[in-house]
């Protein structure tokens, strides 16, 4: 992993939510790159003493953002697969309709 992705790691780290693979990833990292070892400790010692609130904060925003992108995104795959469920039902209705109706001289229409 770069750099880059680590930050990204940092805040779920601190708040507990990431997985056993991406905890091992973030702590092999800091071990390697005095950078991100060194910015992990700032952020952690910034929380535990509430100075650097607005790196903080700014940090938490991007964690809380992603997160809740990624619950509107399974909100609407919920909605598009209830959707999808919906329309199949729909047109398994039809038929079965116009199997019934067609004998009676009618079309099924939607």
């Amino acid at each position: 992993m770069n750099c880059t992705e680590i930050q990204q790691l940092i805040v779920p780290h601190i708040f507990g939510e990431l997985s056993y693979e991406d905890k091992t990833k973030l702590l092999i990292h800091r071990a390697q790159c005095r950078q991100c070892h060194d910015d992990y400790n700032e952020l952690v010692a910034a929380i535990a003493n509430k100075r650097g609130k607005i790196k903080y904060l700014k940090l938490l925003v991007v964690h809380l953002r992603q997160k809740v992108q990624k619950h509107w995104l399974r909100i609407a795959i919920k909605e598009a697969s209830a959707e999808s469920t919906r329309i199949a039902i729909r047109n398994a209705s039809c038929g079965k309709q116009q199997e019934t109706i067609f004998a009676k001289g009618s079309l099924c229409s939607n």
